[in-house]
């Protein structure tokens, strides 16, 4: 992200496991990511939901970079 003017560095990122809706069909499961990281010098946390694990952490190191 340094090329697109954001120094980024990830200092922590926690997942956890959320229930799928037991009136829903199926067993799906969704992953909640927690993220601290540090943008242009200033401590910002994101927090995402997403079915996929990999998609929530993704997203929740984008939205920390991109919050106000």
């Amino acid at each position: 992200m340094t090329e697109q003017g954001s120094a980024v560095e990830v200092l922590s990122l926690t997942q956890h496991s959320l229930p799928g809706n037991p009136a829903s069909s199926g067993n799906a499961h969704s992953a909640v990511t927690i993220t601290e990281c540090v943008v242009n010098g200033v401590q910002r946390w994101g927090v995402t939901v997403h079915q996929s694990v990999t998609a929530s952490a993704l997203h929740a190191v984008y939205a920390t970079t991109h919050t106000m």
